[in-house]
C-alpha cells in the first residue's frame, strides 16, 4: 500500500469523494448496499467502472444517481494479465473517459468495447464463465490420462502443454478450428474415433447448452422443475443418419474437385451445427457438463483401443 501510495478508507462515500475513477468490484448480492452508500456522493465528472455481473448501466445510474458509467465483464485470467474483458458505456461518458477506461481494462489483458449492452450478458456466459468450462475440460483430460494408466503428474503436464500448444498453433495459423482439427484427424485413426464418440455423446450440445436460452422441450431447472428429454435412442438414430449424410456429402464435394481437407472442413462444421440442433432438447442436457466430462474420458478410452 505504502509503496504505491494507496490510501484506504472504510467509508465508501469518503473514498469516492475526490476520485477520478471509482471501480465497483463487489459480489452482486452486495451491490445494493454499496449503491446506497455512494448514491449522490460521486462527483459529476468521475468515471464509474463496474465489474458486477448482471448489473446494467441503468441500474448503476439510478442506484448511484450518476451518469458516467462503464459496465464491464472481465474474467479470472485477468489476475495474470491474460483476461478477456467486454465493456460498454453510457452516453454521458466522454471520449477522454472512454480512453481512460480502455487503458485500465487493457491492463487486465484483452478488451473489447461494444455499443450494444446486451452483448455484456452474452460475454458473461462465454468469456466470463468460460474459464470454468476450460478448467473442467482440463480436469477431464487429466483424469482420462490417469484412467489410461499415466501418473497424474505426467498426465497433467501433457494435457496443459497440449492445450497451450494448440492455442499457440491456432493463434499463429488463424485458420478455422475445423480445419486445424482435420489436420490432426486421419481417416480411421485414433482422433477420428475419439471425435466420433464425442459427437455421438453430444459434445457440442454439452458446451452450447449453458450459453443459450431454454429450447423447446426444456424446462427451467432454476425453478426446481425437471428437464424434459427425448429418448436417447431416438437422438442417436437421428445423429447416425446425419453422419451418413455427412459422409455422402463429403464424397460428393471431393468428386466435384474439392480437396479432402476442404471437404472435411465444410461437412464437419455443417454437421456439428446439425448434431447440436438434433440433441438440443435431448437427454444430453440432463447431464450437462458432467456428460461432457465423461464423454472426454470415454473418447480417450475408445481411441486407445485402436491400433496406431
Amino acid at each position: 500500500m505504502q509503496r504505491y501510495g494507496i490510501q484506504t478508507d472504510l467509508d465508501n462515500a469518503q473514498a469516492a469523494k475526490d476520485a477520478d475513477v471509482v471501480a465497483i468490484c463487489v459480489k452482486p448480492q452486495k451491490l445494493t448496499e454499496v449503491l446506497n452508500d455512494l448514491k449522490g456522493q460521486i462527483p459529476p465528472k468521475t468515471l464509474v467502472i463496474s465489474i458486477v455481473a448482471g448489473a446494467t448501466c441503468q441500474q448503476l445510474k439510478a442506484g448511484l444517481d450518476h451518469d458516467c458509467v462503464v459496465r464491464s465483464m472481465p474474467n479470472t485470467p485477468a489476475q495474470v494479465g491474460e483476461g478477456m474483458t467486454v465493456w460498454t458505456q453510457t452516453e454521458a461518458t466522454s471520449e477522454d473517459q472512454h480512453t481512460l477506461a480502455q487503458q485500465i481494462l487493457a491492463a487486465l489483458g484483452r478488451e473489447i468495447y461494444v455499443e450494444e449492452e446486451s452483448y455484456i450478458d452474452m460475454a458473461t456466459a462465454v468469456s466470463g464463465t468460460g474459464p470454468a468450462y476450460v478448467f473442467l475440460f482440463l480436469e477431464a483430460m487429466i483424469d482420462a490420462g490417469v484412467h489410461l494408466g499415466l501418473p497424474r503428474r505426467i498426465a497433467e503436464e501433457m494435457v496443459v502443454q497440449t492445450i497451450q500448444g494448440s492455442m499457440a498453433y491456432y493463434t499463429q495459423n488463424q485458420s478455422h478450428p475445423a480445419r486445424l482439427r482435420n489436420r490432426v484427424t486421419s481417416p480411421g485413426g485414433t482422433s477420428a474415433t475419439a471425435l466420433y464418440y464425442l459427437e455421438k455423446m453430444g459434445f457440442r450440445t454439452a458446451i452450447s447448452g449453458p450459453f443459450g436460452p431454454p429450447l423447446p422441450g426444456r424446462r427451467n431447472s432454476v425453478k426446481g422443475k425437471n428437464i424434459r428429454t427425448l429418448k436417447r435412442s431416438k437422438v442417436e438414430a437421428m445423429q447416425e443418419k446425419l453422419l451418413d449424410i455427412s459422409e455422402k456429402l463429403g464424397e460428393a464435394l471431393i468428386a466435384n474437385g474439392l480437396t479432402i481437407a476442404t471437404a472435411e472442413s465444410c461437412t464437419g462444421g455443417l454437421m456439428g451445427h446439425l448434431l447440436t440442433s438434433v440433441s438440443g432438447s435431448s437427454a444430453y442436457y440432463l447431464g450437462g457438463m458432467i456428460a461432457y466430462s465423461n464423454a472426454v474420458k470415454e473418447a480417450f478410452w475408445a481411441s486407445s483401443m485402436r491400433p496406431w
